[in-house]
């Protein structure tokens, strides 16, 4: 299960709160501990939490979350797999890569993947 609430609470009487809201308020470090007490126990609900707090409750980064936004849901299996690149380099990163290795050498790579 992805998904699992420690404490097996489901409360939907919860109070909720926008994430984007939580991040501009300007609130002591006891009261935002205060907040997440109450986000854990269930009393409060973080909705529209912003790609910033996404990436920081998934223990990821923004860029990698931008990227994973953009992916086709289709190759999403594909990607954390392996299988598919999630970072498709710009044609200006695949220039420098190729001159900084040589022409030569880019196709005899090339012919090794294709052979």
């Amino acid at each position: 299960m992805l998904y699992h609430n420690p404490n097996n609470i489901s409360n939907t009487n919860a109070d909720p709160i926008r994430g984007v809201s939580l991040a501009r308020r300007q609130l002591t470090p006891i009261q935002r501990a205060f907040i997440a007490a109450d986000i854990y126990a269930g009393a409060l609900v973080v909705n529209d939490l912003t790609i910033a707090q996404s990436a920081a409750i998934a223990g990821s980064n923004v860029g990698y979350v931008r990227c994973a936004l953009r992916a086709d849901p289709a190759d999403r299996a594909a990607i954390e797999a392996g299988a598919k690149p999630f970072i498709i380099p710009s044609s200006h990163a695949l220039e420098r890569t190729i001159r900084a290795a040589g022409v030569e050498r880019t196709w005899q790579i090339i012919e090794k993947l294709l052979g």
